[in-house]
């Protein structure tokens, strides 16, 4: 077996790192048209204000579950539940609601 040198390693040198910072961002714009299916769509399917709704309902329910799972108590309606029993039992209340 013969030794073949290994490549010389020609990255920035140890404390002349390149930050997130000095790289700039990629080219890139947003796509005006997409296929969906056989169809071909000339706008796209949600506005920003549509994606901003969207994150605050979220948001509305992961501090609803913080809630839930604050309850001091384990039973509910003499049934022993865990955080995420409490959790779907709650779900499941809201959806026959």
């Amino acid at each position: 077996m013969t030794d073949i040198p290994l490549p010389v390693y020609s990255g920035p040198a140890a404390g002349n790192a390149i930050t997130d910072a000095e790289v700039p961002p990629p080219n890139y714009s947003v796509p005006t048209r997409f296929v969906i299916g056989k169809s071909i769509t000339e706008a796209p399917l949600v506005n920003i204000q549509q994606i901003l709704g969207h994150l605050t309902l979220l948001h509305a329910f992961a501090e609803l579950k913080n809630a839930v799972d604050a309850v001091n108590t384990q039973t509910i309606l003499g049934v022993t539940l865990n955080k995420e029993q409490r959790w779907s039992w709650f779900v499941g209340c809201a959806v026959e609601r």
